[in-house]
């Protein structure tokens, strides 16, 4: 496993970032160029000899993922074979344009934490404002039995409406699914596995205006476990590793990312560690930390909260 925090002032710079901290951690780097369509976007396309491909473009202040399961470097990031965009859906791209909006410019740094193996991921926390973040969540999976697939990715992100931007309830929170932290009309990413006859299928994580299959982590659970969560009688934090499940003919267990973690950070602060043995976990808020004032209707930046939701990376 590796980690880096690198200072950046951009959506672009971040994906920059992406390309060389996944080539050190054995990811293969297919592609990394300023985007031939519009060069004010950084375009990266990875992968780590898994079955499927991650593309991602950045700008100043956005940053757009695609996964994809054939590669084609000299086609745009949302036209690739085999690919989980679907601009041909009834509907809206929001459904299936992962987009990660960073919201304030510049932006400050982006802590990166990577690994191989047979369950390779790399994980970003990004720095918007001290205190305030957008996370970047990508990894092949490790699957309960043999199913097709694996490759999943997801960001943290507010919702699209103003009204309700900085309601915690309507925070989108990594490989969670349902409105519980989980709100349908967010942006959110999606993973390579299958459906209910066995074939290859492109699944959203939470609900929403798409037709591809459903799933992630359930979305009650995490309120459960947040709400549980520090044990008063000893004010310890336990770690919750996300499940993530595929509605496909009922809601199945489908397997988990390596290496994060569901946290409550009400003892934290972004960037606090947690020491479990020997394992070094570092701590974020899912957007962040903020239990006062109005939580909703307000769609400024300033006020964007999810309360005690966190995240944990391992870190060493």
């Amino acid at each position: 496993m590796a980690y880096q925090n690198i200072p950046v002032a951009s959506g672009y710079q971040v994906v920059q970032q992406i390309a060389s901290f996944a080539a050190t951690v054995g990811w293969t780097v297919h592609r990394s160029e300023p985007r031939p369509a519009d060069t004010t976007y950084y375009v990266t396309t990875i992968s780590n000899g898994l079955g499927a491909y991650l593309t991602l473009i950045g700008n100043n202040s956005e940053i757009f993922l695609n996964g994809h399961r054939g590669l084609d470097v000299g086609l745009d990031w949302d036209q690739q074979p085999d690919q989980y965009v679907n601009d041909a859906t009834t509907q809206t791209t929001d459904a299936t344009r992962c987009q990660c909006r960073l919201r304030v410019t510049p932006i400050t740094s982006v802590f990166m934490f990577g690994g191989g193996g047979a369950n390779p991921y790399l994980y970003c926390a990004i720095e918007v404002e001290p205190g305030y973040y957008r996370h970047i969540c990508m990894t092949y999976l490790k699957k309960f039995g043999t199913s097709l697939g694996g490759l999943a990715y997801d960001i943290s992100e507010s919702a699209n409406y103003g009204a309700y931007v900085s309601y915690s309830q309507y925070v989108h929170t990594p490989f969670v699914y349902n409105s519980i932290g989980s709100y349908g009309d967010n942006n959110r990413g999606g993973f390579d596995a299958q459906d209910a006859a066995g074939l290859p299928a492109w699944v959203t994580f939470g609900g929403g205006p798409d037709a591809r299959p459903s799933g992630g982590h359930w979305g009650d659970e995490v309120y459960t476990f947040m709400v549980a969560s520090p044990i008063r009688f000893n004010s310890r934090t336990p770690l919750m590793v996300p499940l993530i499940s595929v509605s496909s003919g009922g809601y199945k267990p489908y397997g988990v990312p390596v290496n994060i973690r569901h946290v409550n950070i009400e003892f934290f602060t972004a960037g606090d560690e947690i020491t479990v043995g020997s394992d070094v976990w570092k701590v974020f808020p899912i957007i962040r930390k903020l239990n006062s004032g109005s939580q909703y209707p307000n769609s400024s930046p300033s006020v964007e909260q999810s309360k005690n939701y966190g995240i944990a990376y391992l870190k060493d």
